[in-house]
């Protein structure tokens, strides 16, 4: 466990995994229940967006294909940090 952990105390800890717990479970909602139409309170909403139901639905698909590549990249990125580097260089980055 000592390995593991090395030197990084708690807030190092959640600091590296906070992001990527968070994208990980607003990744995982929004494929579970995206928006079905144009609304205020969630999706992709930009004027764009909203102007028609193609436009809403094209916008509402990429940004769930762009979080998604994403949110993998800081899987294997927080990964990378947690095995081999310092934590305060992760975080920082």
């Amino acid at each position: 466990m000592c390995c593991i952990l090395r030197n990084m105390d708690v807030a190092q800890t959640i600091f590296i995994w906070f992001p990527l717990v968070f994208m990980a479970v607003l990744v995982l909602a929004l494929g579970k229940w995206p928006p079905k139409s144009t609304n205020m309170s969630y999706g992709y909403r930009t004027k764009r967006s909203q102007s028609s139901v193609k436009a809403w639905d094209y916008a509402q698909k990429r940004c769930f294909e762009l979080m998604t590549t994403w949110t993998t990249w800081m899987v294997a990125w927080i990964a990378w940090v947690w095995v081999f580097e310092d934590a305060d260089r992760g975080i920082l980055i």
